[in-house]
């Protein structure tokens, strides 16, 4: 990788079968969100740094943060990109 810094996006639109507040509470209560995902502790508040426990890979360090969240309508991340070890 060159010294040039990248940023690429990745954005998913799904429609869930599902009440919204149901589909909400899944992406950001943390023992929910565990569940299907990873172990987290997730808070949906802008600022709040939450990190998905796994184990490292080059591309991930495993800290995100959410960049926007209005409530029941979309939740948009951003992450850092990992030394990996």
């Amino acid at each position: 990788m060159n010294a040039k810094a990248e940023t690429r996006s990745i954005s998913m639109e799904y429609d869930l079968p599902h009440p919204a507040a149901k589909v909400w509470r899944a992406l950001t209560d943390p023992e929910l969100l565990a569940a299907w995902l990873m172990v987290n502790d997730m808070r949906p508040l802008v600022g709040h740094g939450f990190t998905f426990k796994a184990e490292p890979t080059p591309w991930w360090d495993g800290m995100s943060s959410p960049a926007s969240y209005p409530p029941m309508r979309s939740l948009s991340t951003a992450r850092a990109k990992g030394g990996g070890t």
